[in-house]
């Protein structure tokens, strides 16, 4: 396990080969974002002019759009959250949300302007969305149980206690 965590801590990024992993999901979650934001205008203003769209699809690509801003916003917002030690964690998480917002949010856009086979994986999406949002939370369970044992091996908590007692 730790060998694995090794190996994969730093892998050679082929992009940039000094960016760091928290860097490359700051850089997604921001070109998520825009992306995100010219879809939105789309959706309010070139979307409505559409004579085969209905007051529901034009529903169903607000909600795209809302969980497409959100995951933009978490991929932006989560290396500040993990700690350094915990870079697998976060290519997980990032790596979940990237794919399940491709999934869901562009299988969801693409039905709405009538490719309705492009929807299939939307479901599959919202699993990736869900397991990313499910790595970040053991990922802070991990955290602050490793925390408590550090602490309660230095003796820390037996020291509090005394000087609250």
């Amino acid at each position: 396990n730790s060998a694995f965590r090794q190996r994969f801590a730093n892998p050679p990024c082929l992009i940039a080969p000094s960016a760091t992993t928290d860097d490359l999901a700051k850089s997604k979650g921001g070109i998520s974002s825009a992306s995100s934001i010219g879809l939105a205008a789309y959706g309010a203003h070139g979307l409505r002019s559409r004579p085969d769209v209905t007051d529901t699809k034009i529903k169903q690509f607000e909600s795209a759009n809302r969980l497409h801003l959100m995951h933009s916003m978490a991929l932006m917002f989560l290396p500040a959250a993990i700690p350094p030690h915990q870079q697998l964690a976060l290519r997980l998480s990032s790596g979940c949300f990237v794919g399940g917002t491709t999934l869901f949010s562009g299988g969801v856009y693409a039905k709405v302007l009538g490719h309705e086979d492009a929807a299939r994986g939307a479901p599959f999406g919202g699993v990736l969305m869900m397991c990313g949002w499910i790595c970040a939370g053991l990922l802070s369970v991990e955290v602050n149980l490793s925390k408590f044992a550090t602490d309660h091996r230095d003796g820390s908590i037996e020291k509090e206690q005394k000087e609250y007692s």
